[in-house]
């Protein structure tokens, strides 16, 4: 399995390819997204990120 962890503000999303061709989406522990595919797919999620003044 391959494994690639994004820190973006106070969110973290991590990305997961399993040697099944499953392919999954977390963002802060919660999966957001999982698909198999050989070649690549994408995956569509939003984050919403509060701006403080």
């Amino acid at each position: 399995m391959t494994e690639t962890t994004f820190h973006i503000d106070s969110h973290q999303i991590k990305f997961e390819n399993s040697i099944f061709s499953k392919e999954k989406v977390i963002l802060d522990g919660e999966e957001k997204s999982s698909r198999y595919s050989f070649i690549g797919t994408k995956h569509k999620f939003k984050i919403e990120v509060k701006i403080s003044q």
